[in-house]
């Protein structure tokens, strides 16, 4: 579900973690390896199977959820339009956590996962 905010992300960036957390509830590890990377790509496309499907599994035991709102966008300062961080408001077994990703428009013009904020889920209080 995408949030109503002034500061939203852009739609193609949007729609990618939209797709991330779809296939991180569905385990779908090689779909997770094609909307993960950096600018040059996807790591699906670069990293050994092992590698990808081991990282995939691993962000989709943690990151399994029962909802998410898309929230709030901003710029990542010193990489202009090409990354952007926006704030995911996670509910993983009756909590809620606030956790960044942070998406890079990579070669073939599209928006990739680079990084996601993990430590707010795994640092539970």
């Amino acid at each position: 579900m995408i949030a109503t905010s002034s500061t939203q992300p852009p739609i193609a960036s949007s729609l990618v973690i939209e797709q991330f957390l779809r296939a991180v509830n569905a385990r779908d590890l090689a779909s997770m390896g094609r909307l993960f990377g950096t600018a040059d790509g996807p790591i699906g496309k670069r990293d050994p199977v092992q590698n990808v499907e081991t990282r995939m599994y691993t962000l989709a035991t943690i990151m399994k959820h029962d909802d998410y709102k898309i929230e709030s966008a901003e710029i990542v300062p010193g990489r202009g339009e090409d990354a952007t961080r926006v704030m995911v408001r996670m509910t993983i077994a009756q909590r809620i956590y606030r956790v960044p990703f942070t998406l890079v428009h990579s070669k073939g013009d599209v928006w990739l996962v680079e990084q996601i904020g993990i430590e707010e889920i795994t640092n539970r209080r």
